[in-house]
C-alpha cells in the first residue's frame, strides 16, 4: 500500500513547519506498518514552494483564493501520483500516535473507502485555552487525517469537481463531504469515524488564520503537557 499525504499551504510560516514535523512522525508511523508513503504539498508563496522542495516534498503551485478552487485543483492534482489511498491534511495540525494507528487499521478493512475524524481539538493562538470542537453530525469528517481510497477520487474527477461552489473560501471540509455522498457513496458506507470523541487531531492557531473553532465551543484552560504527549511536535509551538 502507498499514501499520499496532501496539504494546503499559506502563510504562517512557524506552523507549516510544526507541521511538517508532524509528518515526519506520520510517515514513520506509516513506514513501521510496511506503508510507504510521499508528500504532495499545494503552495501560494514562493518562500513555502522552497521549504518543501528543500524537505523533499513534491509541491503544485496554485493561487491561494479562492481556497475551494485551490483545493478543487489540488485534488485533480493528486491525481497524477501512484497512491492507494489518500491522507489529507491542513498545514496548522498535528495527528496523535493514537490515530495514526486507527487510520491505518482502517484502511486496511475492504469496506472503508472514505474516513476521518468527527472531532478535534482547537489550541487557541496564545497557547491558553483548548476547546474540543465536535462536527453537527457524525458524518461530516474534518479534511484533517481524512483517508480517501482512490477509486473514490477516480469518480470524482469524472464528475468533475470535489466542492460544491468552488467561489468560496470556507466550508471544504462540508463541500467535500456531500460531493462525496451524492456522487459516490451515498448513505450507505459514508459514516466512517475514526474519531468521534477521542483527541486524536489538533489543530494549532496562530495570529493568521482564516477559521476560527473557538468561539461557538466551551473553553477549559490548555492542558498544555497533555496535549504534547499526544502530539510530540507542539513542544516546538508552545
Amino acid at each position: 500500500m502507498k499514501v499520499l499525504i496532501h496539504t494546503l499551504v499559506w502563510k504562517r510560516p512557524e506552523a507549516t513547519e510544526i507541521t511538517y514535523k508532524g509528518f515526519d512522525r506520520i510517515q514513520e508511523r506509516l513506514k513501521e506498518a510496511g506503508i510507504d508513503s510521499e508528500v504532495l504539498v499545494t503552495s501560494s508563496e514562493p518562500e513555502h514552494t522552497a521549504k518543501a522542495t528543500d524537505r523533499g516534498y513534491n509541491v503544485f503551485e496554485y493561487k491561494n483564493l479562492p481556497v475551494a478552487e485551490k483545493y478543487d485543483a489540488a485534488m485533480h492534482e493528486t491525481l497524477n501520483y501512484e497512491w492507494d489511498f489518500l491522507m489529507g491534511m491542513d498545514s496548522n495540525n498535528l495527528l496523535s500516535d493514537d490515530y495514526i494507528k486507527r487510520w491505518v487499521e482502517k484502511s486496511n478493512q475492504k469496506e472503508n473507502r472514505f474516513f476521518g475524524s468527527s472531532s478535534f481539538i482547537a489550541l487557541d493562538s496564545k497557547n491558553k485555552y483548548m476547546f474540543r470542537y465536535k462536527t453537527r453530525r457524525v458524518s461530516i469528517l474534518s479534511n484533517v487525517g481524512k483517508g480517501i481510497r482512490r477509486d473514490v477520487w477516480e469518480h470524482m474527477r469524472k464528475v468533475g469537481s470535489f466542492v460544491t461552489d468552488k467561489s468560496r473560501n470556507s466550508n471544504l471540509d462540508g463541500m467535500s463531504n456531500r460531493m462525496v455522498k451524492k456522487f459516490v457513496l451515498g448513505r450507505k458506507g459514508y459514516r466512517h469515524s475514526i474519531c468521534k470523541e477521542c483527541d486524536g487531531v489538533l489543530d494549532f492557531k496562530s495570529d493568521v488564520d482564516m477559521h476560527d473553532h473557538v468561539s461557538r465551543n466551551a473553553k477549559e484552560k490548555a492542558d498544555i503537557p497533555y496535549l504534547i504527549k499526544l502530539f510530540p511536535e507542539l513542544q516546538h509551538w508552545v
